[in-house]
């Protein structure tokens, strides 16, 4: 029963980086959040489709494997918007600690006395789903307001012969070590 499950998983993750690598540039927020929207479904449904209808809730699981598309498309947006060597090594590491802890966490939220509807664990999903979907579009928001804010203090427009120049500067400063806080030609991917 797993296996189309975990089928499906690689054909989103391959769906994903596909679609991601169709659309220009800076759309991995709305593409996480696209194949979160699955996932939501799915939970949903696995709250709402009586016990009875074994099909469709097999189904609604299957719908919640969209979020490890989404989870990669995230981790290419938290590695790709971090600079210098030191920041980037303590970065993956918290994210690794918080992936462990929410691993942790989630058995929990199933109470034994709550079989075989699980209501705490699905709605902790769904709310879960819900402000990771918030959190992504501020995320985006803020590094596009960022990029904004660097073109102006340097003055650039895109397109223009000063986005050459800031292309060889940013050639120079790329291996300085310095951090994306630190290196204004740094611009972040959202």
């Amino acid at each position: 029963m797993q296996i189309p499950y975990g089928a499906f998983i690689a054909i989103m993750i391959l769906l994903t980086v596909f679609i991601n690598d169709r659309l220009p540039r800076n759309n991995r927020c709305l593409v996480a959040v696209l194949f979160l929207f699955p996932n939501l479904a799915g939970s949903f449904g696995l709250r709402f489709v009586p016990q009875s209808s074994q099909v469709a809730r097999l189904i609604c699981y299957y719908l919640t494997g969209s979020y490890n598309a989404s989870f990669v498309i995230i981790l290419s947006i938290l590695t790709g918007n971090i600079a210098g060597h030191t920041k980037k090594v303590v970065t993956n590491a918290m994210i690794f600690l918080g992936v462990c802890a929410g691993n942790i966490a989630g058995p929990f939220f199933y109470k034994s006395d709550q079989a075989p509807g699980y209501a705490l664990k699905i709605w902790s999903m769904i709310v879960a789903n819900f402000v990771e979907i918030a959190l992504i579009l501020i995320l985006g928001f803020v590094l596009a307001w960022e990029n904004r804010r660097r073109d102006r203090a340097q003055g650039l427009v895109p397109g223009d012969n000063a986005d050459y120049v800031r292309q060889l500067e940013l050639d120079r400063t790329a291996f300085s070590d310095l951090t994306d806080k630190e290196n204004m030609n740094f611009r972040y991917l959202y």
